[in-house]
């Protein structure tokens, strides 16, 4: 009984902190032997330890509201009886106002801000062209990319200039060339498949019509060899429906962005009413 209250006890003082975890904890506390009146005590407290929080929450908004209005009013104090402190504060709070408010109660101030901005503004960009200028000198002749990003830089920040235009001109076809040797090569080396083709299949039947003889020429693009080509094909009836498949290894080598026809290649048993085929290259392999 004493165990019964003081786990009670303890719950009812989780209500006022958490009031859901309290919930729970009655609830294991009493599964099976709960009192009525210690419950109703329970749900209670819950109750009024949740209005509470809610009140309180209600109260701190109020006070924040209460609280920005009289900052609010403050400012607009400062702003008629002190112009010059008022910008200052809205500056060093990085309010959004403070470049329209400074147009508005300081014409000239303004001016002269937006002249001193301009000022600063081309002193970085002739810095910032310098130091372009410079890396340009020290970058090689033959480094197309890095000279084509430097000129690129220089036009952003000096667009009338006629030199870079032309030098980004002279150079710019043999970027975009060398541009796409250097990603047709990581593609290589991704879908290497991709660059070995099946070109000018043909086929037909053999061994009573149960066998696929087939012509077609295999055409290498990659920058290096490949061997032992596996050409898979499936093959459908005169109503479309697919009824087969089968493939075959050509045990073949075909060099570096060569091609070689090879014709009648025993493709392996079929069924007999195969009318169409589709192939394709499934695999290869290189040295």
């Amino acid at each position: 009984m004493a165990a019964a209250a003081a786990s009670s006890a303890f719950c009812l003082s989780q209500a006022v902190v958490e009031p859901i975890n309290a919930l729970h904890c009655e609830t294991r506390s009493h599964s099976t032997k709960a009192k009525p009146t210690a419950l109703a005590l329970l749900l209670i407290a819950v109750i009024a330890a949740s209005a509470s929080g809610s009140a309180w929450v209600a109260q701190r908004r109020a006070e924040e509201a209460r609280a920005a209005a009289a900052k609010e009013a403050k400012l607009q104090v400062l702003r008629q009886s002190d112009p010059k402190q008022y910008l200052a504060g809205l500056r060093a709070a990085n309010d959004p106002r403070w470049e329209v408010e400074f147009k508005v109660l300081d014409p000239s101030g303004y001016a002269a801000y937006l002249t001193d901005l301009k000022a600063k503004q081309e002193q970085e960009r002739q810095a910032s062209i310098q130091r372009l200028t410079e890396q340009l000198a020290s970058t090689k002749p033959d480094d197309l990319e890095g000279r084509y990003s430097i000129y690129s830089s220089l036009m952003r920040l000096d667009p009338g200039n006629k030199g870079y235009a032309a030098d980004i001109a002279a150079i710019e076809p043999a970027v975009l060339k060398a541009l796409r040797a250097k990603f047709e090569a990581e593609d290589q080396l991704k879908n290497p498949l991709t660059y070995v083709k099946l070109e000018n299949f043909s086929w037909e039947k053999s061994g009573f019509g149960s066998v696929m003889v087939a012509n077609f020429t295999l055409k290498n693009e990659l920058p290096y060899a490949v061997k032992d080509i596996t050409v898979a094909c499936r093959l459908t009836a005169p109503s479309g429906t697919e009824i087969d498949s089968t493939w075959q290894v050509v045990y073949e080598r075909v060099e570096a962005r060569q091609s070689k026809r090879l014709t009648q290649v025993n493709m392996g048993f079929i069924h007999n009413q195969s009318s169409a085929a589709g192939c394709r290259i499934a695999s290869i392999k290189t040295d």
